[in-house]
């Protein structure tokens, strides 16, 4: 006999809606076409879009198309993207923040990262006085685009800055931002709606850690916007 999966789901971690299950049982799935584990009723919560599977809260897949009668999944290839499933390089993410009164909407590409030896060397190149990492600890280089898209007024101009995006451990803490001058171009300009710019922005990880993160608009009291890899 399947044992029944009871479990409690935090409200929204990618902005998909949230359901509560009445009669509905969703049948539980240990991997993407892998053995079946349970069955379960409650409210759920998407964390990854993966072809015809759903991840959902409790680490367990649903077929996709179970899903969709009851939760409301991601419309668009780049909803579906979170910090426990960020953004691969070369992805474009929509954006929507505000800052202060003013609301504004963007579109963020990485465009390409360079770690360790490589984006020292290029470090280096760009001045001379730049500092080496830490020890145990190496530099990782991301190329960004930043199209600004719309903001409170067609004649209000928008500030763009590296120091906007933060990098994170695979396990989730935060990294200080090194005080470095980046190679040209740097990502920092002043744009008026239906702009963009693109640039260098450098962090500083864990030599030892593979699958560091990036995010854009992190508040001190919030979650991160945006989420990309700063791996391959």
């Amino acid at each position: 006999m399947r044992k029944t999966v009871v479990a409690v789901i935090a409200m929204v971690l990618i902005g998909v809606t949230l359901a509560v299950f009445a009669a509905t049982k969703l049948n539980l799935f240990s991997s993407p076409g892998g053995a079946q584990i349970g069955t379960y009723s409650g409210p759920v919560t998407v964390l990854a879009v993966e072809g015809d599977w759903v991840a959902v809260r409790m680490t367990a897949w649903i077929p996709r198309e179970e899903a969709a009668q009851v939760v409301q999944l991601p419309t668009s290839e780049n909803e579906g993207y979170s910090r426990v499933n960020p953004a691969p390089i070369g992805t474009t993410l929509p954006v929507e923040y505000s800052e202060f009164f003013d609301r504004h909407k963007a579109a963020v590409t990485l465009l390409e990262i360079m770690r360790g030896e490589e984006a020292w060397q290029l470090l280096q190149d760009a001045n001379m006085f730049n500092d080496p990492p830490d020890p145990g600890f190496e530099y990782i280089l991301a190329r960004i685009r930043f199209n600004y898209l719309k903001g409170s007024g067609e004649d209000k101009p928008y500030e763009i800055y590296g120091s906007q995006f933060k990098a994170f451990s695979g396990d989730g803490c935060g990294y200080d931002t090194p005080s470095l001058v980046e190679p040209k171009p740097v990502l920092e300009a002043t744009l008026y709606p239906g702009a963009s710019c693109k640039g260098w922005v450098v962090f500083q990880v864990k030599a030892d850690d593979k699958r560091p993160l990036l995010t854009f608009e992190r508040k001190s009291y919030g979650k991160g916007k945006i989420w990309f890899k700063l791996y391959h």
